[in-house]
């Protein structure tokens, strides 16, 4: 005998259901959102959801999936912003040069073309002279050589360790 099948109304449904309808996820991970932006470690998130008085009784996969898609939120957030920040700054470069050349003020107006090129990255980048912190710390071409040998092996990326040693070194150089 083929067993049958209780019918039920859409409502009756979703109240028996243990789904979260897509209005409800899509409110979750706003709040996700809002807490991530407010410093919240995964940690406190676990905890807010499953406090009695929130209660959303999901796992903490899904609640893993609510961070991942509140992360995606920000992230879009800040590359809008960015794109939004950066034609600002450059407007009012151009303003400020505008009105400089206006009123023969070539000085100011020469420091804002220079800075609008620095915005637009027109300018080669900056090569750094290290040769004289290594002799003054002693260290050799054949040591150089082994050492990025060794970080070649190891995966590590040899511009993270020379710009850790270039500010340490730098720091020396500098006397307050």
């Amino acid at each position: 005998m083929p067993k049958r099948i209780k019918q039920t109304t859409p409502v009756e449904f979703l109240e028996n259901t243990d789904k979260s309808t897509a209005a409800e996820i899509e409110q979750r991970v706003t709040k996700v959102y809002e807490l991530l932006v407010n410093g919240a470690t995964r940690r406190q998130i676990i905890q807010y959801a499953n406090s009695e008085k929130v209660a959303w009784n999901v796992s903490d996969r899904t609640l893993d999936t609510y961070i991942a898609d509140a992360r995606t939120l920000i992230e879009a957030e800040a590359a809008t912003h960015r794109a939004y920040e950066f034609g600002k700054a450059l407007t009012r470069v151009d303003d400020i040069y505008a009105r400089s050349a206006k009123v023969q003020d070539y000085q100011r107006a020469l420091a804002a073309n220079d800075q609008r090129n620095k915005l637009l990255g027109l300018y080669p980048p900056q090569q750094v002279q290290i040769t004289h912190l290594f002799e003054k710390a002693g260290v050799t071409v054949e040591l150089v050589t082994k050492l990025l040998d060794a970080l070649q092996t190891r995966g590590i990326a040899a511009s993270d360790v020379f710009n850790s040693m270039i500010a340490e070194l730098s720091k020396e150089d500098v006397k307050p």
